[in-house]
């Protein structure tokens, strides 16, 4: 009676691992399709041509407008940084460079102007910077590599 009882216990013990094993496994990757839905978010919030529609006002200087838009594309990461534990390093890896290079390209343009400009001219650099080189910035590949990283665990 004792040897069937330790039997019994067992292998229900068994079975509820089991049953949190799997159940932890669906919650694990709800959590990382939620993170790449978040960083796909993100990558498409960090487009320099929808973050200086987003900011523009008329009243900001050139200057004004570069210290904004530093400011908003390090805020929007920091926001986001707590999804790096949901997804691969090389996607975590290409938004950070994502970033960068956006902060960089920003950087550079706004360099350039003359200290009296206002922001509508680093808006337009920055406009005709992304017309002139569309593959120049890494939204497009860091979003596709999202997409691909989400579709494996579909």
């Amino acid at each position: 009676m004792v040897a069937f009882f330790a039997w019994y216990l067992l292998k229900n013990k068994n079975q509820v691992q089991k049953l949190e094993e799997s159940t932890g496994t669906k919650e694990t990757k709800q959590l990382q399709l939620q993170a790449y839905e978040r960083l796909a978010m993100l990558t498409e919030r960090l487009k320099l041509d929808g973050l200086i529609n987003r900011l523009y006002d008329s009243s900001y200087t050139a200057r004004d407008m570069h210290q904004i838009l530093l400011q908003t594309i390090r805020q929007e990461f920091e926001h986001n940084i707590t999804q790096q534990i949901y997804v691969s390093a090389g996607v975590w890896s290409a938004i950070e460079k994502m970033k960068d290079q956006n902060m960089y390209i920003v950087s550079q343009l706004a360099t350039v102007l003359p200290s009296e400009a206002n922001a509508m001219d680093l808006n337009k650099a920055i406009l005709q910077f992304s017309l002139n080189n569309p593959d120049a910035t890494m939204n497009k590949l860091v979003l596709e590599a999202i997409q691909f990283e989400a579709k494996k665990l579909l």
